[in-house]
């Protein structure tokens, strides 16, 4: 038996920890170089666990090659004999946001027709290191900069999508000698150039001027997302005890809790309560800036004061109760 490369012990060792023998996957396959990478290293530890594994690929319709896209990744799923599913998306509009949220709406859809355990995205240390600074660059705190988890489950629409990323170790560089190696072919997406793109100029502008500045910082940056994931849940954890004994009361659209127990706390619990509590309202994607003075406020300011949220949300303080509520509520 052949020895298996480094990024294929690597790989079989993260699928290992969040999986099983046996596993039915979906894979999301684009057809760039990640992603192809992630095909043949899926399928041949397919083939040594029992494992099914299905490919999964979205048009976005946005180029006018993109259906030589779907017609490769076709074509490599068949040379491995594997289970082929393509749509085509058809977006009004050219943002990363719908199309992101396109293809968890496919994946989720796939997932459940081919029975699949999880879905597995080709994510690398590089899409980790370039997240963690668009994050850092719009103000987020620790739970932000954590950015994305090898496991992770999401809600689509009312389905649970479980998402595995084994990939998330491991650079764009040891991709590239790992597919020269195996002469595996690749398409190119021509809009991972276009500068328009906020992610593109990260990508292509500031992480190779910081790899340059200090060679290295890619993966270190990467490992700095992990550090940071496993101190938000510990966060957190203080956060919800902190919520456990500031009499917090719950109804639709609206959460309210004392005052005074509230501002005894630590200000890093303080935040993170703060945090936890605009999500359940649907502010998901709140800056710590905002965060920051509201807290402020209820720890500092006067009663009878607001602030308003993104996301329709209104943090109102009195005497010794604060509410959040959605805005035009309570």
């Amino acid at each position: 038996m052949a020895r298996l490369s480094a990024i294929e012990q690597r790989f079989r060792k993260k699928l290992s920890a969040v999986g099983s023998r046996g596993d039915v996957l979906i894979l999301g396959v684009s057809g760039g170089p990640d992603s192809m990478a992630l095909l043949d290293l899926a399928t041949r530890w397919a083939r040594s666990t029992h494992s099914i594994v299905g490919v999964a690929h979205l048009d976005h319709g946005w180029r006018p090659e993109s259906g030589e896209d779907r017609e490769f990744v076709a074509q490599e799923a068949c040379a491995r004999g594997v289970p082929f599913f393509s749509a085509r998306a058809d977006l009004a509009t050219h943002s990363e946001a719908d199309a992101r949220a396109a293809r968890f709406r496919f994946f989720a859809r796939v997932a459940k027709s081919f029975g699949a355990n999880a879905t597995l995205l080709a994510h690398t240390a590089d899409d980790q290191a370039e997240t963690v600074l668009m994050r850092l660059a719009r103000g987020a705190g620790i739970r932000g900069v954590g950015a994305m988890r090898t496991e992770t489950t999401i809600d689509v629409d009312g389905t649970a999508l479980r998402i595995l990323r084994p990939l998330l170790g491991t650079t764009r560089r040891e991709l590239r000698r790992y597919l020269d190696q195996h002469l595996i072919p690749t398409r190119h997406d021509s809009t991972n150039d276009d500068p328009r793109w906020r992610r593109n100029r990260v990508r292509n502008e500031l992480v190779p001027l910081l790899e340059e500045i200090a060679p290295g910082a890619t993966s270190a940056i990467a490992r700095f997302a992990d550090i940071a994931a496993d101190h938000a849940d510990l966060i957190d954890t203080l956060a919800r005890s902190l919520l456990d004994n500031v009499g917090m009361t719950s109804r639709t659209n609206e959460t309210t809790f004392r005052r005074r127990p509230f501002c005894a706390a630590a200000a890093t619990s303080q935040r993170a309560a703060l945090h936890l509590l605009a999500g359940d309202l649907g502010a998901v994607d709140i800056t710590m800036e905002r965060i920051d003075a509201a807290r402020a406020a209820i720890v500092e300011g006067s009663e009878d004061s607001e602030i308003e949220w993104p996301g329709g949300l209104t943090v109102r303080i009195g005497d010794d109760c604060v509410a959040l509520l959605r805005r035009g509520e309570g």
